[in-house]
């Protein structure tokens, strides 16, 4: 029984000293370096926001242009169409 508890205590001991080392250099880190990694990490969440609004706005961008080039298949004329348009003109990219 000996064995697996050590087996055990060990892993633990290795997990805390894993996360203790990634922690430590942090806290050791000088100012300007602890300034420069909060910096990264500001500029990172702010890029990450930028990059999902991007994938908002085409998602919506293509259900646009989605409806536009149904209802461009199903008007007959050209003129019927051109009518139709002016309910899109306010929402043109």
């Amino acid at each position: 029984m000996s064995i697996p508890v050590g087996l055990t205590l060990s892993f633990i001991q290795t997990a805390e000293t894993r996360s203790a080392a990634l922690v430590d250099p942090l806290l050791r880190a000088s100012p300007i370096a602890k300034a420069v990694l909060i910096m990264l990490v500001i500029f990172s969440i702010y890029l990450s926001s930028i990059i999902i609004s991007k994938l908002f706005w085409l998602r919506k961008a293509e259900r646009e242009t989605g409806g536009f080039l149904s209802r461009f298949a199903r008007e007959g004329k050209l003129s019927a169409f051109y009518q139709a348009v002016d309910a899109y003109r306010s929402r043109l990219l």
